[in-house]
């Protein structure tokens, strides 16, 4: 049965539009996977599919929506202990670094996956903060258009420093950050 509508009234087709705009898509292989509660000695198995989640997550970002004139690619060129993680635009095939990714199972395990900020092409920031992780609940907190944002070390207290340091780190599926709520709710 059609609904008549009156001229000039305002129609909402958002529903329509967007069963549109999705049509022939189908559901990306990272979805309903909790990359964060995945252990970290079974990330090396899904580097791949949260490195394709991060992209899939950037090129649906309102931000790069507004800025950008097409999907991005993201690609790991891997090496012994640090991946560069370069960003692909157009029919660019050397593409820019956008991060450092630990990729190193032997010294922090919890650090896999962790992307680090770019000082030149060849290495990361002296500091090696992980500033955003791919493993990470929202694996674009602490990304910006250009990289991992920058987090000042600074004077903070040691509390401070701690979270920055280790905000990524989950323990018993708590995540770090969260961990001192918890504490104070079960006192």
């Amino acid at each position: 049965m059609e609904t008549q509508h009156k001229v000039g009234e305002n129609v909402d087709f958002g529903d329509q539009i967007l069963g549109l705009l999705n049509w022939g898509r189908s559901s990306p292989k990272w979805w309903g996977i909790d990359f964060h509660l995945i252990p970290p000695e079974k990330r090396p198995e899904y580097l791949d599919l949260a490195l394709k989640r991060f992209e899939d997550m950037y090129n649906d970002s309102p931000k790069h929506l507004w800025i950008s004139k097409g999907r991005v690619k993201f690609r790991l060129d891997k090496g012994r202990t640090m991946a560069k993680m370069k960003k692909l635009e157009g029919d660019d095939e050397r593409g820019s670094i956008y991060a450092f990714v630990d990729i190193n199972m032997d010294n922090d395990p919890a650090r896999y996956g962790g992307m680090m900020k770019p000082a030149s092409w060849k290495a990361p920031d002296k500091k090696k903060y992980i500033r955003a992780h791919l493993f990470a609940e929202n694996p674009l907190r602490g990304t910006t258009w250009y990289g991992p944002d920058y987090k000042d070390g600074g004077s903070r207290s040691p509390e401070e420093k701690d979270v920055r340091d280790n905000w990524f780190r989950v323990k018993n599926g708590v995540p770090f950050h969260n961990e001192k709520k918890l504490k104070l709710l079960k006192e």
